[in-house]
């Protein structure tokens, strides 16, 4: 394989050519080649849960980056609406978006979903980023970071287009780094949490012990011949999707996070550098590692996320 050249750095795949611009330029660029809000969704009727409303939806939107067509998929809650006239139940005035850790639904993403509806915050989860394709695809490529932060920022924001209300957004992990970046970007977006989530993310990828992360991390610097300094260097030439290039946009919102003091995956040291630069509120925070806070927050402190979003939405 032939080694990477990076500099000068030609993104021409994500139509980033003008070199001279500075990092938050670039990313803005890139964000918004091959962006479109045009999207239609997809909505069967809702189907009754207990005091809430629950279903499916697909939202069918091109793919900036190769420009096919894809199938963001989600499940939607909202407040039951004890009609008896049949008339349509009326627009949410208050809608939040719920990013998983690392795309895919599970048990706390609905149970977030189950409290916030019940407070009367529609809740909106991403199932799937691109249904039938791999969500948040890494490789050798350095570039793959970007391109797969394009993916799930765009289909953030052709999301948002569909949502009713004063919107806010709950990302987890990954989720919570592009749930930082799309707040920044999108304006419609007022509010955000971010559970485990940090800034930095070269120091996240060239540090973290997530499994996935360190054998790509193995394979770029055997491939390349590099040192653990060499390969940290490449990618902050490389990333440019990255929270803290965004520090003013995220401070001009609402923001809380939940910190893992002994989180090895996303650093303590990154996510406290989220924490600074977004000017957040610390809803909680946990002795203990990724894994296990994120369960903790769900299990003894889910009250407190969906407080902040009552308060601040």
């Amino acid at each position: 394989m032939k080694t990477l050249i990076l500099t000068p750095l030609i993104f021409c795949s994500l139509g980033l050519s003008a070199q001279n611009q500075d990092p938050k330029a670039r990313a803005l660029q890139i964000l918004t080649n091959g962006f479109t809000l045009n999207s239609r969704i997809q909505k069967p009727q809702f189907a009754f849960y207990e005091s809430c409303e629950r279903m499916t939806a697909t939202v069918y939107a091109p793919d900036p980056v190769d420009r096919h067509e894809r199938e963001i998929s989600l499940m939607i809650m909202r407040k039951r609406w004890p009609s008896t006239d049949h008339k349509p139940a009326p627009r949410s005035t208050r809608s939040v978006l719920i990013l998983p850790p690392t795309g895919g639904v599970n048990q706390l993403d609905i149970q977030w979903a189950e409290q916030l509806c019940d407070k009367g915050i529609e809740s909106w989860i991403v199932t799937a980023w691109d249904r039938g394709l791999p969500d948040y695809t890494l490789a050798a490529d350095l570039l793959s970071h970007d391109k797969a932060g394009v993916r799930g920022i765009s289909a953030i924001r052709q999301i948002a287009v569909h949502m009713s209300g004063r919107l806010g957004i709950l990302g987890t992990s990954a989720g919570g780094i592009l749930a930082a970046v799309a707040l920044a970007v999108e304006p419609k977006f007022t509010t955000g949490v971010f559970i485990a989530a940090g800034a930095d993310l070269p120091e996240i990828v060239s540090s973290s012990d997530l499994a996935n992360l360190r054998v790509l991390r193995e394979q770029r610097m055997r491939v390349n011949n590099w040192s653990p300094a060499e390969y940290k260097n490449q990618l902050r030439q490389t990333v440019l999707l990255d929270p803290g290039l965004f520090a003013e946009e995220m401070s001009a919102k609402k923001t809380g996070v939940v910190i893992a003091f002994r989180d090895r995956t996303v650093p303590v040291r990154q996510q406290l550098l989220l924490e600074m630069l977004a000017n957040a509120v610390r809803i909680s925070s946990f002795d203990d590692d990724h894994v296990t806070s994120i369960v903790k927050t769900g299990l003894i402190d889910s009250y407190k996320i969906v407080d902040f979003f009552r308060t601040n939405l």
